[in-house]
């Protein structure tokens, strides 16, 4: 019986072996590769599911894969990339938090998880994009009351390194809530001064959070004369003022309890102009400017896309109404809101302007008057805001295909909020109503698609959809539950993850890939 028993454990055992003795001697993998190979499968497997809940921001399920993803591969060969994907999850984890000392904590645990990517990965690629986020994540602890943070903080913003500059600029974005007054100093050094146009463009963006008069005087020379468009563009915003009425003739005109709208000829430099065009309106019986803005409001072909759209001005809160402004050719729309903080009333009004006319909104309490001046400003490039139910179509194809192949249910199509005509030089449709700084290297679109030109003689154009982040250092694009459309149209992969070139689209790479029909 144990001689029966001892055949059938060798039988089994060469059946067993059999398939990798003939790969050995013809040079395949050898039984100790195949282990390892299986090894990495497991770790990509287990790493490509946590990434799957950053990529669909469910921070605590992504937290807690990737703790386990750690636990599980002490020295895997993604462990860079996970401490990165980590830190930014329990960051998310923070803002869910409805006990501030909770909050406290996750954050100085994503900042601690972050530097330990720096200190252990020094020649990561993932290292400029922990410090990136360890910089916004210190200046919000500072302002939870953790002022051990700020040291780092001003360290960044006080650098004058040349491969630092986006980090100098992200903690200059952070010192205009620590230090108004030195970050101001800085940026407006930084706009007159820096070679790089995408510094000078951010440099903008973040003064035209001040309202003081250095700040709109510095923008208004932006906005005339500096040397790259872009930066013009970015300095060239809408204007909001708080005045005094100083007579009869305007209050008539100006009535209480309700937004007053006047539709003016289009002046070139509208923004720059703002406050003699606003006095000029009402007869000189305008002025007295007490505070004003200068808001981020950028103009990209037919199109004003808002970022920060609310002031208080007076007794008033203005701003511009999310995800209102609409586009057609040669003509913006949207909504303005004005809320009065005295009596609680809101009033609210449509805009429009185009190549010929602007507008002016205003509301009046007593001898105060809350203005708002919208300046319609065309230009080539730049994100489009698309009204719902633009484009929808082209994604109920593939939706339902996603559907079939990952097994999600697509009952509801998604709509395209934005579009980024040139983004390095490709066009992206954006479910997001809002999207991440430009000057950032990580640009996380959502569920979205993405147009990348043919290279090498080809003609047409590759599109990748799928929830879409952008890497604009590596000039690359990678999607989770993705599918990647040649120029032909022709579906050539569906996958988890699929990473595309900008430079060469065709090299595509696919991590755990779904074969499509």
């Amino acid at each position: 019986m144990k001689t029966k028993k001892y055949i059938i454990a060798v039988i089994v055992t060469i059946l067993w072996l059999a398939p990798a003795l003939p790969a050995r001697a013809a040079g395949g993998l050898s039984l100790e590769r195949r282990l390892a190979q299986k090894a990495a499968d497991k770790e990509l497997d287990q790493f490509l599911q946590a990434k799957e809940a950053v990529f669909e921001r469910d921070w605590p399920r992504a937290r807690k894969q990737l703790e386990q993803f750690m636990n599980d591969f002490p020295a895997g060969r993604l462990r860079d990339e996970a401490l990165y994907w980590l830190g930014k999850s329990l960051n998310g984890c923070a803002a869910l938090e409805a006990s501030p000392s909770s909050a406290l904590a996750l954050k100085k645990e994503a900042f601690g998880t972050l530097e330990r990517l720096v200190r252990e990965h020094p020649a990561s690629a993932w290292k400029n994009d922990a410090e990136e986020l360890r910089i916004e994540i210190a200046g919000e602890l500072v302002l939870m009351g953790a002022g051990e943070y700020e040291d780092f903080v001003r360290a960044y913003a006080a650098s004058q390194k040349a491969d630092d500059m986006t980090l100098k600029l992200t903690a200059l974005n952070s010192l205009t809530r620590l230090e108004p007054e030195t970050a101001f100093a800085a940026l407006a050094s930084t706009l007159e001064k820096e070679e790089d146009s995408r510094v000078r463009r951010r440099s903008a963006t973040l003064l035209g959070q001040y309202s003081s008069r250095e700040a709109l005087e510095a923008l208004e020379k932006a906005a005339r004369s500096d040397r790259d468009e872009g930066v013009r563009q970015e300095a060239a915003s809408y204007y909001a003022v708080a005045a005094r009425v100083t007579g009869d003739a305007a209050r008539s005109r100006l009535k209480e309890g309700a937004l007053n709208r006047f539709t003016i000829q289009r002046k070139e430099n509208g923004v720059a102009e703002a406050r003699g065009i606003i006095s000029a309106l009402f007869g000189g019986q305008v002025g007295g400017y007490e505070s004003w803005a200068v808001a981020r409001l950028v103009a990209n072909k037919y199109v004003l896309r808002s970022g920060q759209t609310s002031h208080k001005l007076h007794d008033f809160r203005t701003s511009i109404v999310p995800g209102s402004v609409r586009k057609s050719p040669g003509q913006v729309t949207g909504e303005v809101a004005f809320n009065d903080l005295v009596s609680g009333g809101l009033h609210s009004e449509t805009f429009s302007v185009d190549a010929k006319n602007d507008q002016i909104f205003a509301a009046r309490r007593g001898d105060k008057v809350a203005v708002i001046l919208l300046h319609f400003e065309p230009v080539a490039t730049g994100i489009e805001v698309r009204a719902e139910g633009e484009d929808e179509e082209s994604l109920t194809g593939i939706l339902g295909f996603f559907s079939r192949i990952f097994g999600r249910s697509s009952e509801k199509k998604p709509v395209y909020h934005n579009l980024y005509t040139d983004f390095m030089g490709c066009r992206v449709h954006s479910t997001l109503q809002s999207l991440a700084p430009a000057m950032n290297n990580i640009t996380d679109f959502g569920l979205a698609k993405a147009e990348i030109p043919a290279k090498g003689g080809s003609q047409g154009t590759w599109t990748l959809t799928g929830h879409i982040m952008a890497f604009t250092k590596t000039r690359t694009f990678v999607a989770r539950k993705a599918s990647l459309a040649d120029p032909k149209g022709k579906i050539v992969a569906v996958a988890d993850e699929i990473t595309v070139s900008v430079d060469d689209p065709a090299g595509f790479q696919v991590r755990s890939s779904r074969a499509a029909d």
